[in-house]
């Protein structure tokens, strides 16, 4: 079996070898039976999902979890650290914001 990958996603799949019937600037890979449509292709393995991406909402949430009460009452006294860490995760934040 062969995969045509497009995007990291297999988008079709041939029982027979590509080779010399497509163009060769198409990406087919051997794979294995019952792969099909949709399933991804990363780090040259085809599995039904991907490595799981969290989504923006949960990366934010994760970064606002990582400033801890230290951080605060250390910004609060003026510890320039504690300033620096909540600054770069404010930054953070934004930047995945935009």
């Amino acid at each position: 079996m062969w995969a045509l990958i497009l995007d990291n996603k297999v988008i079709e799949v041939t029982s027979s070898d590509p080779v010399g019937r497509f163009h060769n600037s198409l990406a087919w890979v051997l794979c294995g039976e019952g792969v099909s449509c949709g399933w991804v292709y990363a780090d040259g393995e085809i599995s039904e999902s991907g490595p799981y991406k969290p989504t923006i909402a949960e990366q934010i949430a994760a970064l606002e979890a990582s400033i801890t009460p230290r951080n605060l009452r250390g910004a609060a006294l003026g510890d320039q650290f504690a300033i620096d860490k909540i600054q770069a995760v404010e930054d953070e934040v934004q930047a995945l914001r935009e």
